[in-house]
């Protein structure tokens, strides 16, 4: 099982894909504990989830909202790296 902050590479299954066309996935744990696995393109936006700046709030391209047990700037680290 992969700790928060690591980055996975999957596939689809079938047939074979081009490197190119692997999506990395961001672990990421919400507030009640659930682990979640979130491709980059799915994210919508990231915001400050509180004024402690301690949790991040992730919307996503369907709308709904996702707390999470990490700030908006280590997100975003590993967003961006």
């Amino acid at each position: 099982m992969a700790e928060d902050g690591v980055v996975l590479m999957m596939e689809r299954t079938g047939r074979e894909r081009p490197p190119a066309l692997r999506e990395a996935f961001v672990m990421v744990t919400d507030l009640t504990g659930r682990r979640h696995a979130l491709a980059p393109s799915f994210i919508a936006g990231i915001s400050d989830a509180d004024d402690t700046a301690m949790n991040a709030c992730i919307t996503l391209r369907t709308g709904a909202m996702l707390l999470v047990t990490e700030s908006l700037d280590q997100l975003m680290a590993r967003l961006i790296s």
